[in-house]
């Protein structure tokens, strides 16, 4: 069965419980599939990236299979402004965060549990990216805080940042850091890198546990601490602010 978020923002656990850690979210309008349930706890599985984790079974809305169908192949209309008030023709509004997925957009309304909302935000169907794009999108997160499983401009992590990202410019990108790591074309070191690439870092042990988005004049934006711009060398990221290195660059992957 598929589900739908209805929410502006809904924490996607570990676990089964409230005290679980929150390993992603899940943002209005993504489709998940559900797996098994536990009690109030239901397991999704994220359509968008195969994401699976733990959600409360009262903030998703079962959809039926007609429904589902419909949604997949409708336009895919995500909105872009970092916050956007939907208002509900019934009563109430819904704040919307950028990358919200808007179901039967027309015209400035969209449809969802039944009731109709006007949304006035600026919105974009997903297409082939350019630098530009990627640079403003990425530019629209500029401080936004760091947050553990994060994935929007009130709170975000490394790979949440890069996912969304390209997800507004139509690429898809899989969660987690060392997974975005495993696809996309790697760039050689004496190849010249362009606006666009996506860096990754690694800890002592090498595993890979960062990234970010290469901007131009060896400039970087990524999640640490807030969404920051950074220099980055053939060594790794070197903090502007404390002039020491954060993290070690292990390579630097190409996606459009």
């Amino acid at each position: 069965m598929i589900a739908i978020c209805p929410r502006s923002l809904v924490p996607v656990r570990k676990e089964p419980s409230d005290r679980s850690e929150m390993t992603t979210q899940l943002i209005f309008g993504d489709l998940v599939e559900l797996v098994t349930a536990q009690g109030n706890w239901q397991e999704i599985r994220i359509l968008d990236d195969g994401y699976t984790g733990w959600v409360d079974k009262k903030q998703l809305e079962i959809l039926t299979d007609e429904e589902a169908l419909l949604l997949n192949s409708s336009p895919f209309v995500l909105s872009t402004e970092a916050i956007h008030t939907a208002t509900c023709s019934k009563g109430g509004y819904l704040n919307l965060v950028a990358g919200s997925r808007l179901p039967y957009y027309q015209e400035k309304e969209f449809t969802i549990s039944n009731c109709l909302f006007l949304f006035a935000g600026k919105v974009c169907i997903p297409s082939r990216p350019t630098s530009s794009n990627i640079v403003s999108c990425a530019m629209s997160y500029l401080h936004a805080p760091y947050l553990w499983g994060g994935k929007s401009p009130l709170g975000i992590d490394c790979s949440g940042f890069t996912q969304m990202v390209y997800k507004l410019n139509g690429i898809s990108l899989p969660r987690d850091a060392w997974q975005q790591a495993l696809i996309g074309e790697p760039v050689a070191t004496n190849e010249p890198t362009r606006t666009g690439d996506l860096a990754f870092f690694v800890n002592d042990q090498q595993k890979v546990v960062h990234v970010g988005l290469l901007l131009d004049d060896q400039r970087i934006i990524h999640a640490s601490g807030k969404v920051r711009i950074d220099t980055l060398d053939h060594q790794g990221i070197l903090n502007v602010d404390t002039n020491q290195y954060s993290h070690q660059l292990f390579s630097i992957r190409r996606f459009f």
